[in-house]
């Protein structure tokens, strides 16, 4: 059994360091998620607001096409009467 362990002992270290090595890659692309994750939140906020803002446009432009179409339909009424 002793021998068998020895015989594998570089085997299990190998091992042991890729897992360190590993670990050390996923905690620095835990970090770099993290990272994104807080600039994908930033982005989508400003996306936000701006689509708030937006749709306020929008809905000040349609008051403002509603109360200018029946002057709009009025005016091409006159000129085919001419």
């Amino acid at each position: 059994m002793r021998f068998e362990l020895t015989k594998l002992k570089p085997q299990l270290e190998a091992s042991a360091t890729e897992t360190a090595e590993t670990l050390k890659q996923i905690e620095t692309e835990d970090t770099s998620i993290k990272r994104a994750t807080v600039l994908v939140k930033r982005d989508e906020n400003i996306a936000n607001a701006q689509a708030k803002i937006a749709k306020q446009l929008k809905t000040e432009c349609e008051a403002d096409l509603a109360e200018a179409l029946p002057a709009l339909d009025e005016a091409i009424g006159f000129f085919r009467c001419l």
